[in-house]
């Protein structure tokens, strides 16, 4: 008999083939694991915070003449994207009219202690106007 006939059907090629296989699966395994690690952000830490919500703790501060310590205790409890009816963002007008459109802009309620505050802005918070 001679030696391709005492053939098991492994040959040299289908275990590097077996080789090869093996190891993408670790590398994928290994990947995976080092995504799901705890090097992760926990997804409670990657809030967005936009301009406009940054600019009403500003002035709620501000108005309240918190300092910086006290500012840290300013909560944000909602943030709505809304579309205001007119320039006025939805209070009265004070001193001129309000110009008609639909203006972009955040309704945004902020807690001090115990007590709420609402703020209206327009969307980028170049502009909010305190109730």
């Amino acid at each position: 008999m001679s030696d391709s006939a005492v053939n098991d059907g492994v040959n040299s090629t289908d275990v590097l083939k077996l080789f090869g296989f093996i190891s993408i699966m670790i590398l994928i395994v290994i990947g995976y694991l080092m995504l799901v690690s705890g090097d992760s952000v926990p997804a409670e830490d990657s809030v967005t915070v936009f301009p406009a919500q940054s600019a009403a703790l500003t002035k709620l501060a501000e108005t309240l003449d918190l300092n910086e310590e006290q500012s840290k205790d300013l909560i944000v409890v909602s943030n709505e994207l809304t579309t205001w009816d007119d320039s006025c963002l939805g209070f009265e007008p004070r001193q001129e009219p309000c110009q008609a459109g639909d203006f972009e802009g955040h309704l945004i309620i902020m807690q001090y202690q115990d007590k709420k505050y609402e703020a209206h802005t327009d969307e980028t918070g170049s502009v909010v106007l305190l109730k």
